[in-house]
């Protein structure tokens, strides 16, 4: 999910975009228990379709950006498009990160990514997702259809209806349907100032203001 805020100076007005992705329409409260109507491991529920809502970062920036971008949203693309098709070396962190998630392994597309014939990828290796870079050039030529429909949207809608741990009946539907929601701040006070963050279903700015709070009643500086 993605939350923006966006303070228009001329205004003064925070203007909030919550990005949140969505379920799709056919989960049920259900979703993570079992056949044996106990709640699946944290592997089963994480690794697989289960875990996946409906995208929802594309569309926020393309709303975001029609309103409050200036540069053309096509060239924004290109740093990535080429990162992308030309590769990039995989970094000391990367290539920790790889040795100590087994469950890479569990899912072929994340297992043929990061553990190329079965070998984790080390640090100095270089990196390149030509699927990616053509998936990005088609975001930068067509915005958000380039990405809620065609190709890449049926190719999201059959790897999450076809999980092999896990799967969840995904529609394009629901990939069409999204939209980000525009929501008024959470504000508070802290020492004098006046703080401000996205308001629930995110828990950034709630806990923001309860810390803050919180601290408030300390010398901070001693």
């Amino acid at each position: 999910g993605l939350f923006l805020l966006h303070h228009d100076a001329k205004s003064g007005r925070l203007v909030n975009y919550d990005g949140r992705e969505t379920a799709p329409a056919s989960v049920t409260p259900n979703l993570f228990i079992g056949p044996d109507g106990k709640t699946v491991s944290f592997v089963d529920a994480v690794v697989g379709g289960r875990s996946v809502g409906v995208p929802s970062v594309i569309a926020t920036l393309w709303e975001a950006h029609k309103a409050h971008g200036k540069l053309p949203w096509a060239d924004l693309f290109q740093p990535a498009i080429r990162l992308a098709r030309d590769g990039f070396p995989v970094s000391a962190r990367l290539a920790k990160v790889i040795g100590m998630i087994p469950s890479l392994a569990l899912i072929p597309e994340t297992s043929a990514y990061f553990r190329p014939g079965g070998k984790a990828l080390a640090e100095g290796d270089i990196l390149k997702n030509a699927a990616l870079a053509e998936t990005f050039q088609l975001i930068a030529e067509k915005g958000p259809n380039g990405f809620y429909k065609g190709k890449v949207a049926q190719a999201i809608v059959d790897a999450v209806t076809k999980a092999p741990r896990g799967a969840v009946a995904l529609t394009l539907k629901d990939l069409q349907s999204y939209k980000p929601r525009k929501r008024e701040s959470l504000c508070g006070t802290y020492r004098g100032f006046k703080i401000c963050g996205m308001r629930p279903p995110s828990s950034g700015g709630v806990t923001s203001l309860q810390i803050l709070k919180l601290l408030e009643r300390f010398d901070m500086g001693a």
